[in-house]
């Protein structure tokens, strides 16, 4: 409550819930960046607060955020991935203490991984080949599945979709679909007021710092996220 980061966005408020997709609209430089890297602990704001199921979380760095199962999805999916390393790596290396006790054997890893690959459809299903030699759509995919791996509670998504072609898109959005109906909290911050209207529960509207709409039901339109932009 209360967000305000001077030059960025001030006085922002919002609750998104669980299993619910809440949509944040605005052209670029609206502010929404900075305040997802405040919500994921890469920044602070000067003043307000922010909490998890009505508990104050003070989010110092991203550590913090990923303990409190905050997980931050960056526009430029190449951040998120080690391009160099193979499928099965990027998929399992952040859940590596949770998902079996003691050292986990590269087999385990690979299993898991061609299971959820799989599962959201990258192509081709090999978790052995490297992640940079998937296309950007896969890339996506590689990433989301990760996090279908260990499920966050909190998942920030920007600009999930943005230089890829309609099928991917499809595909993509599919998989945020299947997080949101597992019980997933999603931010899906976008450009493209056509994916809001798509796949969000609801939806704000930033411009310049501020957020000037919420929208849900029939008044989600492509013409009102627009008009409050």
């Amino acid at each position: 409550t209360g967000l305000t980061q001077p030059g960025a966005f001030d006085d922002v408020n919002f609750t998104v819930h669980k299993g619910e997709i809440l949509g944040l609209f605005g052209f670029m430089g609206a502010g929404q960046i900075q305040l997802a890297r405040c919500l994921f602990g890469a920044e602070q704001p000067r003043s307000g607060n922010i909490a998890l199921d009505e508990r104050p979380l003070k989010l110092s760095n991203t550590s913090i955020a990923r303990d409190a199962g905050i997980a931050y999805v960056p526009e430029n999916r190449r951040n998120s991935l080690m391009l160099q390393q193979e499928i099965f790596k990027n998929v399992t290396l952040a859940h590596l203490g949770k998902l079996a006790p003691g050292l986990l054997r590269q087999r385990t890893e690979v299993n898991i991984t061609q299971k959820q690959i799989e599962t959201v459809g990258v192509r081709p299903p090999r978790p052995l080949l490297a992640a940079g030699a998937l296309s950007g759509g896969n890339q996506q995919k590689v990433v989301l599945a990760k996090w279908l791996t260990q499920q966050p509670r909190v998942l920030i998504l920007n600009e999930p979709t943005r230089g890829m072609d309609v099928g991917a898109k499809d595909e993509v959005l599919t998989i945020v679909q299947t997080l949101r109906d597992q019980g997933v909290a999603i931010l899906l911050i976008t450009t493209e007021p056509e994916t809001i209207v798509r796949i969000a529960d609801r939806s704000l509207v930033m411009r310049k710092g501020k957020v000037t709409a919420e929208l849900s039901g029939e008044a989600l339109t492509k013409e009102n996220l627009m008009r409050n932009a």
